[in-house]
């Protein structure tokens, strides 16, 4: 079994909470945490399997065990690593802009987020602190320049939307599909015909003062709880806090209009099939499924001043 996107202590030992219904499910790649919930929003950290079965790097088959009040309360260390890059030598972390994530295990848990969405599955950062040796592998690869030079703008906001997308109110593993406009956010024809069901478009920006956090409700989830989306609430409406979901962010609606008939306001201009080689043939059926862009913090914002965010991973899961 490899590991990727998490934190490994040399010669150390991996213990994983597996538990929300004491079920099993097929999971292909997913991240495994620790900690309970403590509240709605205290979640455990994660690791990122990858089982043998799965032969395609492309695939961006992702895990949703962050914990969105450690993404906050690591909001400045990760604000200080963001303006500085990875490392010198494109190994070792540059301890002196990551010292106040490596300090605490919450801290190293967000900087595996961190490091799991920015960074490709080839690259591994190690760090040496207090004695103990830690390897970050990378995972996703959404902004890999980071360990050069400092991130870009929309580079802090395509890490944000993979860490958004990745938090989870429960305490259970499940494996999520990670899509959006994005060279490495690329899905092979067993990812699309396996993860069907289209849960939300997450987005944001972590690093911003305060922390911007949306999610909208993608059309699995507007048509109620089923398969995987039973464990996978950060994209619906807290009615004990409107305006908010069930994980803190930013609630927008709807992504689109999916009851036609009776128009509704919704948060997403672009909603769309993307055709990886651009031929429009038969061989692209397979990625017939939908994802966002130029997402508002609201629904109906469309013709407003809120802030668009262009920057959107779409999630889905298994049914």
């Amino acid at each position: 079994m490899n590991l990727a996107g998490s934190s490994r202590r040399t010669g150390g030992k991996t213990v994983i909470n597996n538990s929300r219904h004491q079920r099993s499910s097929r999971i292909t790649r997913v991240s495994e945490a620790s900690p309970l919930l403590r509240s709605l929003v205290l979640l455990g950290g994660c690791l990122l399997l990858l089982f043998a079965d799965v032969t395609d790097a492309s695939a961006k088959i992702a895990a949703n065990k962050l914990a969105s009040n450690r993404i906050a309360s690591n909001k400045i260390a990760a604000n200080r690593l963001a303006v500085d890059s990875l490392s010198a030598d494109g190994i070792t972390i540059d301890q002196l802009a990551a010292n106040d994530l490596l300090t605490t295990e919450d801290g190293r848990q967000v900087l595996e987020y961190l490091l799991s969405c920015a960074l490709p599955e080839e690259v591994t950062l190690v760090a040496d602190f207090d004695g103990v040796h830690y390897e970050f592998p990378g995972g996703i690869g959404l902004a890999p320049r980071w360990i050069h030079r400092p991130l870009t703008p929309r580079e802090r906001r395509w890490i944000s939307a993979c860490m958004i997308a990745r938090v989870n109110l429960y305490a259970s593993p499940v494996a999520i599909s990670l899509r959006g406009p994005h060279p490495a956010l690329t899905v092979d024809q067993a990812e699309g015909a396996f993860y069907t069901v289209e849960e939300a478009a997450f987005y944001g920006d972590i690093f911003d003062d305060p922390i911007v956090w949306v999610a909208a409700r993608g059309e699995g989830q507007a048509l109620g709880e089923f398969g995987q989306l039973d464990d996978r609430d950060c994209a619906e409406e807290d009615f004990g806090t409107p305006g908010l979901t069930m994980c803190g962010f930013t609630y927008a609606g709807d992504a689109a209009d999916f009851t036609p008939a009776a128009p509704s306001p919704y948060a997403c201009e672009i909603r769309e099939a993307p055709d990886p080689d651009d031929d429009d043939t038969d061989s692209d059926l397979f990625f017939d499924y939908l994802q966002y862009g130029k997402c508002f913090d609201q629904a109906g914002a469309v013709e407003c001043s809120a802030k668009r965010y262009k920057e959107v991973i779409t999630v889905y899961v298994h049914p």
